[in-house]
């Protein structure tokens, strides 16, 4: 008499969100050092391989170098290259911030690889070199949605009387 019993147990919750996977290892990134006569080579093998985080930091190894490494990358930068390496250049010129690369960067406007159109795009909005407006204008009809949203961009970052009327029109 008097003696209460304790509800039965509730089952445990079931979690609101599943445990996620875990996530594969990661490729050994390039131990890549500023003294190396060999860094630019081996940035560009990481570019050729493709594989992620090598080409960031190649791509971070040129950029902590800054403008230093133009003219060796303007030597590299020759026909022949796969379009992985072209679009990799191209990104690390705009990176750079020299507008001296607007001649390498408005002929990778007619790479035929999108990738390499689109980085040559983006690099050309980072400088926001005026002189790009006319060959940046047809790739906002690119068959290609990046090439041509990037396009725009760098229209837009173009700063002139007519990257305005282009996209406006």
């Amino acid at each position: 008499p008097g003696v209460e019993t304790p509800p039965p147990a509730l089952p445990p919750a079931a979690p609101s969100e599943p445990v996620p996977a875990p996530l594969p290892a990661l490729p050994p990134t390039l131990s890549l050092s500023p003294c190396q006569p060999s860094g630019i080579a081996d940035c560009l093998e990481a570019f050729r391989t493709g594989v992620e985080p090598d080409c960031t930091d190649a791509r971070e190894f040129l950029r902590g170098r800054g403008p230093s490494v133009l003219p060796a990358l303007r030597e590299a930068d020759r026909p022949g290259l796969s379009a992985s390496v072209r679009a990799h250049l191209a990104r690390v010129y705009g990176m750079l911030g020299d507008a001296s690369v607007a001649d390498l960067l408005l002929r990778r406007l007619d790479d035929p690889s999108p990738d390499v159109r689109a980085e040559a795009c983006r690099a050309l909005g980072r400088l926001g070199i005026a002189s790009s407006v006319p060959k940046l204008r047809p790739l906002l009809k690119d068959g290609t949605p990046r090439v041509r949203g990037l396009a725009a961009e760098a229209l837009g970052r173009a700063g002139d009387q007519e990257a305005v009327e282009t996209l406006a029109g």
